[in-house]
C-alpha cells in the first residue's frame, strides 16, 4: 500500500502518472498522438524564441484571467 498523500502537487508525476498504478487519462487512440506532443515540447523548452513566445502568451492569459475575476465596478 502507497504511503503517499493524494494531493494535486505531487500528481501526476514527471512521466504523467497518477501514483503507483495510474495512467495517463487520455484515450489509447490517442497516445501516439501525445507522446510525440510531449516529446516536441520538450524539444523546443530549449528553444529561446520558443521560450520567449511561450511568455509573452503566458503574460497575455494571465491578465486576461485577472480581468475575468475581478469584481465589477
Amino acid at each position: 500500500m502507497m504511503d503517499v498523500r493524494n494531493t494535486w502537487d505531487q500528481w501526476p508525476d514527471m512521466n504523467g502518472r497518477f501514483g503507483e498504478f495510474g495512467g495517463r487519462y487520455v484515450a489509447e487512440t490517442l497516445m501516439p498522438l501525445i507522446l510525440e506532443l510531449e516529446a516536441e515540447y520538450r524539444r523546443a523548452q530549449d528553444d529561446p524564441a520558443f521560450k520567449a513566445e511561450m511568455d509573452d502568451l503566458w503574460h497575455i492569459m494571465s491578465a486576461a484571467r485577472r480581468r475575468s475575476i475581478l469584481p465589477s465596478a
